[in-house]
This record gives structure tokens, sequence and C-alpha cells, in this order.
């Protein structure tokens, strides 16, 4: 039942605003618990003196208030919160994993979750073989021989435009197309900024982070350059047990996500463990009375 919260403005206006339901407080929680600190609009962050007010906060008397509901970022001082439910904002230097919507004159157009299609020049990515030599006309013919529409593709966002647009590169030999795996996705705000966002996962699963909160999974490390145009490389096909492996680890993934999960590699396994000792086979996992259970059990045992 929701509760109904007296705020005084002013002498001569009284405001009565709706508070959030006690269920939405109890996934807010339970994320806190699991990851970086989830706050609702109207909730006072916990901040030391000093603090400097970001993005989706406000301060007033001494306290910062959250304006959004959200992720908490703290770098140093600057206190921020990040909207779950947004488009993804792009850095430079961030992680993407997107899907090739267009081929043009020289450039690839992605979809990353984002305001808009990023942009990948012919120019900013790795020939067949790593070649370093300048493009021709015969390359532009060739680039659906590379990547097509509807390709995944890794890359890094190198640019970004006053007009909003996103450059991205594949220049380095771990970027590239993305084949034999499982594109998961999920809120970009809840994915952890960190370092290392490509990682084998002790599954023996191999992830790719992405910043806009696109996660890759496949058995096999992706391939690091692409093929010269008309030659057929198979690529490894992935094993049932791969398989089932990457089934359970998608379905925590999501558990996560829908919960308000900060998600990365511990918090994920946290989930994909506690479900393999319960014994639940990889599609009991997201049945809604199992996942409460499941929920329980992880926070137990991060507790001992």
């Amino acid at each position: 039942m929701d509760e109904m919260v007296d705020m005084d403005v002013d002498d001569n206006c009284k405001v009565v605003i709706r508070a959030a339901t006690r269920s939405s407080k109890e996934d807010v929680d339970r994320s806190s618990e699991l990851g970086q600190m989830c706050v609702v609009a109207g909730d006072q962050i916990h901040v030391e003196p000093g603090f400097v007010r970001g993005h989706g906060t406000l301060a007033e008397s001494g306290l910062l208030i959250a304006t959004v509901g959200g992720v908490v970022d703290r770098v140093n001082k600057l206190v921020s919160v990040r909207p779950l439910v947004s488009r993804y904002t792009p850095e430079i230097g961030d992680v993407v994993i997107g899907r090739v919507v267009e081929v043009s004159q020289n450039r690839w157009k992605l979809d990353v979750d984002a305001r808009q299609e990023a942009v990948l020049m012919l120019s900013a990515m790795n020939l067949p073989g790593g070649v370093q030599r300048r493009r021709t006309y015969e390359d532009e013919l060739n680039m659906r021989s590379l990547i097509k529409e509807g390709d995944l593709i890794s890359a890094e966002v190198q640019e970004l435009k006053q007009d909003g647009g996103i450059a991205l590169h594949t220049r380095s030999m771990k970027y590239g197309r993305l084949s034999e795996g499982q594109l998961v996705r999920v809120k970009s705000a809840l994915i952890k900024r960190q370092k290392k966002r490509f990682q084998i996962l002790p599954c023996e699963i191999h992830a790719i982070f992405g910043n806009n909160g696109y996660i890759w999974l496949s058995e096999e490390e992706p391939r690091k350059e692409l093929e010269e145009p008309g030659k057929n490389t198979k690529t490894p096909k992935t094993s049932l047990a791969g398989r089932r492996r990457i089934s359970r680890l998608r379905n925590s993934i999501l558990i996560l996500n829908e919960m308000s999960m900060t998600i990365h590699a511990q918090t994920i396994m946290d989930v994909y463990t506690t479900s393999e000792q319960a014994g639940l086979s990889e599609f009991e996992v997201l049945r809604q009375n199992v996942r409460e259970q499941l929920l329980e059990r992880v926070r137990n045992r991060r507790n001992h």
C-alpha cells in the first residue's frame, strides 16, 4: 500500500507527495547490499564534509538529496546520481558493443543504445591481417565483406562531436566483430565502471562488459581480427556444456538487472555459484519464487 508523505514548502502552500511503495524500497535495499548504493528521488545521500554536488542531486541545508532514481556515483568528492532508466551517455575511452544498422560510403553506423547512432569510419579500423596502409576505393567496395548489417562488433569511443555524434575506432586487436556467443542487454547505469572490460570468468566463459549496457558472453575468446574478403575461416562452435554455462550466466545477469543491482563479474558469479549450489537448472533461476530465495542465499553468503 502506498504511503502519503506531507512536505511543507512554505506558509501558504503544502505539497503532498506520494512516496515509493514498500516493494520499491525493498528492491533498492537489495541493490545497495550487493553493489553500489541505489536511491530513489527524495532520498538523502550520505556524504562527507566538503562534498561537491553532481548531476541528479540537490544540496539543501547541508544535506545532499537525490532528484532522480538511480545509482550513486562517487569520484573523489564529486557525488552524482546516474538514472537507472535512460539512454547511454558515452564518454571518451568507453568500450561499447554495437549492432551495425547501416553501411554507407567509407563508414558503418551502429546502434549502441545512445541518443544517436555511433559512426565507425573505415580509416578508424584495422584491415584484415593488421595491415597498415592508406584505404583505397577497393576497400570501400569490400566493406560489406568485412562487416555487414546486423553484425555485432566491439569498439572504443574515440571522439564525441559537438552535435552529440559518437566516433568509434577498432584499431586495437582486441576489438572487432563478435560471433558464436550471447548478447545480454541491461541498464547501462548498472554496469560498474572498471578498467578491465574484457574478462575470463571463473566458469571459463569470456565476457565483454560494454559501458553501454551490452554484455557479450562466449566460450571462445572473441576473434581479434577480420577475415580477408573471400576467405572463409570456420569459427569454432560453442559446446553444449558451454551453452549451458552461458545460459546460466545470462539468467544471472537478468536477475541483477531486474532487481537494479550493480553488474560486474563478482555479483554475476555470486548469483551463478549460488544457483549451482542450490541445485537449480539454468531455466529455474528466473522463476519468481526461486529468484527471491536465490537472492536471499546470495546475501547470506556474502555476510558470512
